[in-house]
């Protein structure tokens, strides 16, 4: 990364001499006015946003793919818990920052109690029909949830023998309570593990019970071994949770920060293969749109590899698998134990380090992986090189190469200003004010043109929005109600495993079960559409504005020579105006509501249900033929009803959403787009809205005066030419170094 370092620097060396430069103006000078004030502006706070900018990089796939192990390779350091199982519990992200620090940011009471609130939905409690709202820092509260799960637990063998969430999430309430407790705050709390007690984190990250009050985790590594090369303080790695699990919850956090990613690097395990799990989850990202930002590490496990025959084989049938995925796919076979052995191996335990020399007995294999290593890594930095050329680097420079060509432009405006003779002084301020006037004219029409411009989008947004939330077929709407209508509640099963003569019990699972499938589904087929929905209307409107701009850039300046030539495209980059306003389309957390009236009504049907079966007792008749149809015709009553409670509540939900999306997001967006492309055309003529009162008191100086302003702005001019040229040296080292050598080892390979 030495290039980037030297891009960082040579846009806050360049950024820091043009503002000087305007302080020299405005302090030597009547040519200072509001433009350069804004110039100036500009040129201060350019360095700072550059810093600012994070290159995300995404590490996912299955439980026992490796991710940990080969984030720890990148870092060439233990820094995440590895071994077998779920070591992974939350979303874990590491920076290149001076101090070893571990940062956790811990879930309120407030948070942590609604969770547990909505996984006791439906279920039957007398105390817990006396408290409105649970609260685990209660003993009684406590003891009831114990009581629960242990009920709960009794219950998992007439569920396919998997234990249900609910009773997981209990249980790593209960178990890690007394750990937690005076870690938790009534607001979300941040903890800070320096030092020495940076591994700690390990004991939240690598617990899934412990990782349940964990709210988002940021690792600050120093660099130690790591290569400045690779890796800086511009990028992230996220070591994510394994995408097959169970948790619709997890697994819509791994997705939002896949969507937000620049770069995702998905590991398949050479050992397993591909899953069921990974087409499933590889579907959901080709339907949101961010498959082209995807990159395959099959992790070899050269322990169970005969031979490289073997490995190879073993590849091809994976590459084969996901040729529907998408054409363009980039594999790479290596091992990230063997690449995190090798560079750690003083560190390492007897045991690790007769596997390694094992490993090496097989020549062949371990050159191929380290040839794929190599080609990865190559790749990986050609990659994230190019996304800081174009979302770090690229816009800066235009922008301080603008404010440069304006300076200078507005000085040989001067400079004729202050010419020996009047007559050409007279003759420069008449051209002046013709040009002047000119500008003004056409502002008046890039203004109204950019009022229309704002209108027609908020017109297309709103049309394509109605139509996707509401109208059209296969609408969200309709593939909602459409998956309501035909769940199947699966009272059989209720009925093949007796568990329906427990009504209140069969009544919560009723409704978990529904409540985990739509959640599911919500996830894996709303999510994904909706993201690649708002992709779309975002692509609509850069289009849109880049389209209004380049038509007033070729025309206008084409035909009115006298504005000036622009050397750069300086196309409208949406991208760049979110990450500057901070803005991101609202979160689609749809919720599983219903109203107490369902509870209610639900078990004054049970309470009619049991008043005939004990008339039925008390007549002596044989209650078996009737208690179980009648049991069965309360759940299908009661599912019916928090069904139809359900699609309300999410139509309800769904219109606010569509009202947010449409108000605080893409209204937002115009707005910034439409402020962004008349700024954009305005400045060209910005050199231009000067003061007319203050050139004619200049031309009314003495000569000796004018001629002493004439020659410091000779001065000043010359020392912008040095400016521009050192931007143009910049621009060029971008282009040679991250592109042409990009192509040259494209090539190559």
């Amino acid at each position: 990364m030495e290039q980037e370092s030297k891009l960082s620097k040579d846009i806050s060396k360049i950024s820091s001499s043009l503002f000087q430069i305007i302080q020299k103006i405005k302090k030597n000078t009547e040519f200072y006015d509001d433009t350069c004030r804004k110039w100036g502006k500009t040129c201060s706070e350019i360095p700072s946003q550059v810093n600012d900018d994070l290159i995300k990089v995404a590490v996912t796939g299955a439980v026992k793919s490796g991710k940990s192990t080969f984030v720890n390779s990148i870092f060439k350091s233990d820094f995440l818990k590895r071994g077998a199982g779920v070591v992974t519990s939350v979303i874990t992200k590491i920076r290149i920052k001076e101090r070893l620090k571990a940062k956790l940011l811990l879930k309120s009471w407030d948070e942590i109690n609604l969770e547990i609130e909505e996984a006791l939905l439906f279920f039957d409690d007398h105390y817990l029909s006396k408290h409105t709202n649970f609260d685990l820092r209660r003993n009684k509260d406590r003891e009831c949830l114990k009581t629960i799960y242990d009920k709960l637990l009794d219950e998992t063998s007439f569920f396919e023998n998997q234990i249900r969430p609910q009773v997981i999430l209990f249980n790593n309430v209960l178990k890690n309570y007394e750990f937690c407790k005076n870690f938790v705050k009534s607001q979300d709390t941040l903890l800070e593990l320096k030092n020495g007690r940076f591994d700690e984190h390990k004991v939240f990250t690598g617990d899934p019970s412990k990782a349940f009050f964990i709210k988002d985790v940021i690792l600050e590594v120093n660099y130690g071994t790591i290569d400045k090369n690779l890796i800086n303080n511009n990028i992230e790695i996220a070591d994510c949770q394994g995408i097959d699990s169970t948790d619709s919850t997890q697994l819509s956090k791994v997705l939002q920060y896949l969507e937000s990613s620049n770069m995702i690097i998905y590991l398949i395990s050479s050992r397993v293969g591909l899953r069921g799990a990974d087409i499933k989850f590889l579907s959901i990202i080709d339907r949101m749109g961010i498959s082209d930002n995807v990159a395959f590490v099959v992790n070899c496990d050269l322990s169970e590899h005969e031979s490289l025959n073997d490995l190879v084989s073993i590849g091809e049938k994976i590459e084969q698998e996901l040729l529907s995925f998408n054409n363009g796919l980039k594999f790479y076979y290596f091992s990230s134990l063997y690449n995190l052995f090798n560079q750690i191996k003083p560190n390492l335990i007897t045991r690790d380090k007769k596997r390694i020399k094992a490993w090496e007995s097989d020549q062949a294999i371990v050159k191929y992986s380290n040839g794929n290593t190599q080609r990865f890594f190559a790749d990986f930095k050609n990659r994230i090189n190019k996304d800081k050329v174009n979302l770090v680097f690229a816009n800066p420079m235009q922008r301080l190469q603008i404010i440069a060509k304006g300076l200078q432009k507005k000085i040989e405006l001067f400079t004729d200003l202050f010419s020996d003779d009047d007559n050409n002084a007279d003759n420069a301020l008449k051209e002046l004010k013709e040009t002047q006037s000119l500008a003004l004219r056409f502002q008046k029409l890039i203004e109204n043109s950019i009022q229309g411009l704002s209108q027609d989008l908020k017109k297309e947004v709103d049309s394509q929005i109605d139509n996707y939330f509401i109208h059209e077929k296969n609408s969200i709407i309709d593939n909602l109600i459409s998956f309501i209508n035909n769940y199947s509640v699966g009272i059989k099963r209720f009925e093949e495993q007796g568990l329906i003569s427990d009504f209140p019990k069969a009544l919560y699972f009723v409704f978990q079960d529904f409540k985990k499938e739509f959640d599911s589904f919500l996830v894996e087929k709303v999510t994904p559409e909706l993201v690649r929905f708002v992709k779309d209307q975002e692509k609509n409107l850069e289009n849109h504005a880049n389209s209004l701009y380049c038509s007033y850039k070729t025309d206008l300046f084409n035909l009115y020579s006298q504005f000036g030539k622009r050397s750069m495209d300086l196309s409208i980059g949406l991208q760049a105006i979110k990450k500057r306003l901070k803005i991101k389309p609202p979160s689609a957390n749809f919720k599983t509501r219903y109203s107490a009236r369902i509870k209610v009504s639900s078990f004054a049907g049970f309470g009619i249900h049991s008043l005939l079966l004990c008339i039925i007792k008390a007549l002596k008749k044989e209650p078996k033929f009737i208690m179980i149809p009648l049991s069965t015709l309360v759940l299908k009553k009661v599912s019916s009803q928090f069904k139809k409670e359900v699609l309300k509540s999410i139509k309800l939900q769904i219109n606010v959403y569509s009202k947010k999306i449409r108000e605080e997001y893409f209204y937002l967006l115009i707005r910034a787009l439409s402020q962004i492309v008349n700024e954009k055309i305005i400045e060209q003529f910005q050199i231009y809205s000067v003061e007319i009162d203050k050139i004619e008191s200049i031309i009314k100086k003495e000569q000796s005066e004018k001629s002493e302003q004439k020659a410091f702005l000779g001065l000043v001019y010359e020392e912008i030419e040095g400016v521009l040229q050192r931007i143009n040296q910049s621009n060029c080292h971008l282009k040679e170094s991250f592109f042409e050598d990009h192509q040259v080892r494209n090539q190559d390979m």
